[in-house]
């Protein structure tokens, strides 16, 4: 289809449109013991949780002060010599990391070269909580999982262990992870995959390897030099297995093609809407709510004329601002950031005084969510304390994707002003696979790659 030209985010919903869709079906027939979740008004796609995996601070090295004089830390703080002579069951030397293995993710992992083997192979490798007690191997103690290199068994809260894999020694590289998605512990040595240990535990846990012999040298990399193991490599193979799943299903072209021109029809894509229809041969009898005038306005946002965008919605649409005076605000911070892009500086400050602190004055008065007006304000605002705004934090308010984001906002009011749907049926759907994909990490204890994607 020629259609015209998108913007990226709306070009985006089609790249993956069939995944969506078809994962949402997928969900949906899956047998899940969860209930059909719902979504509230207030729900957003890209709002992450309390924290995301760029705010959680993975280990960086070993803890120093809290561990067994059996053994010695290096300065590097990564390597651990045994010093004890390892005669009993309490004089095993295991160090962990200063912070647990972060939750934000699918994977975490980390590896451990076995450096020195003197006498006999007693290193464990594993995971445990901060209630682990450090004179004992990783999985003898509760809440705590190990892999030993003398007879390559796994251990899970006794010592009594269980065969699992080869055993490793000096020069071998083994490593231990969490796979948060599948809810368990698995291992590696030498880059090879040895496959899930034990289901996983409530945690938090903390990378941890423990020492009984003496001489014994370990290492760990906790991430700052390429990993033995392919960890994006795993990911990639059951992403495909997922998608292969996915696939398979079928799907009826005439719900397709109905959730396509739904699609087109609420944002107003006129030329790719009647195109879709010419190839497809249909004649629509379909209400358009006023599909010229909203394609009009949307184009104007998009071209940066916001005042004419304001002065055509009164025109044409005369309650709809009066009633949502937040999207107007929305347009007035848009015109604002106009001027900021055209390097008007003055005229933003001039923008900003007449208008923005008006609007701020107003909304205060009436406490029409003032905090929220004010937050508003003060994020654009704050263009002009950048001699570079276009390389600032503020960057994204510059942006075509934040003003498609005002577009749809218009779009969306004046759309309710019809009684139409605010929301078109891609993006419930898109909506409820993020619901679905939310609850799913609730159940794993709020653990894993936070599910989120931006509309």
């Amino acid at each position: 289809i020629n259609a015209e030209s998108w913007g990226g985010q709306q070009t985006a919903h089609f790249t993956f449109f069939l995944f969506v869709f078809e994962s949402a079906l997928l969900l949906m027939s899956a047998d899940i013991e969860m209930g059909t979740p719902a979504f509230e008004e207030d729900f957003t796609l890209d709002g992450m949780e309390s924290m995301s995996q760029e705010t959680e601070q993975p280990p960086r090295e070993l803890n120093t002060t809290i561990h067994p004089h059996f053994v010695e830390v290096m300065k590097d703080k990564l390597t651990v010599k045994y010093i004890g002579k390892g005669n009993h069951a309490y004089d095993y030397g295991s160090v962990q990391t200063d912070k647990p293995a972060p939750t934000c993710r699918a994977v975490y992992y980390y590896e451990v070269h076995i450096v020195e083997v003197v006498l006999r192979n007693s290193i464990a490798v594993g995971f445990a909580d901060n209630n682990f007690c450090p004179t004992r191997q990783p999985g003898w103690e509760a809440n705590s999982y190990g892999y030993r290199g003398d007879d390559g068994f796994k251990f899970h809260e006794n010592s009594r262990g269980e065969p699992y894999g080869p055993s490793f020694g000096a020069g071998d590289v083994v490593g231990c992870g969490i796979h948060y998605g599948k809810g368990e512990v698995f291992f590696t040595k030498n880059g090879k995959y040895l496959g899930a240990a034990y289901p996983l535990g409530p945690g938090p846990y903390y990378p941890t390897v423990g020492l009984h012999s003496p001489a014994e040298v370990v290492t760990l990399n906790l991430g700052r030099t390429p990993f033995k193991f392919d960890v994006h490599a795993l990911l990639q193979e059951e992403q495909e297995k997922e998608l292969q799943q996915i696939r398979a299903l079928s799907l009826a072209p005439q719900a397709v093609d109905a959730v396509i021109r739904d699609y087109l029809l609420h944002y107003g894509y006129t030329d790719t809407l009647r195109s879709m229809d010419r190839i497809s041969g249909t004649e629509s009898t379909q209400e358009t709510h006023q599909l010229s005038h909203r394609k009009a306005l949307r184009e104007l946002v998009m071209s940066g004329d916001i005042q004419t965008a304001i002065s055509r919605t009164n025109e044409w649409f005369p309650n709809v601002l009066q009633s949502n005076p937040t999207v107007l605000l929305q347009l007035h911070c848009q015109a604002f950031i106009q001027f900021i892009l055209k390097g008007a500086t003055a005229e933003a400050v001039e923008y900003c005084q007449t208008v923005l602190c008006q609007l701020a004055m107003q909304s205060e008065s009436s406490q029409d969510n003032p905090g929220g007006v004010a937050k508003m304000i003060q994020e654009v605002i704050g263009l002009l304390a950048y001699e570079q705004p276009q390389t600032s934090p503020l960057q994204h308010l510059l942006t075509l994707s934040y003003r498609e984001q005002v577009a749809d906002k218009l779009n969306a009011a004046v759309l309710a002003s019809l009684g139409a749907p605010k929301r078109s049926r891609l993006d419930t759907l898109i909506r409820q696979l993020v619901a679905v994909k939310r609850l799913e990490r609730k159940q794993r204890g709020h653990r894993g790659e936070v599910y989120a994607l931006m509309i």
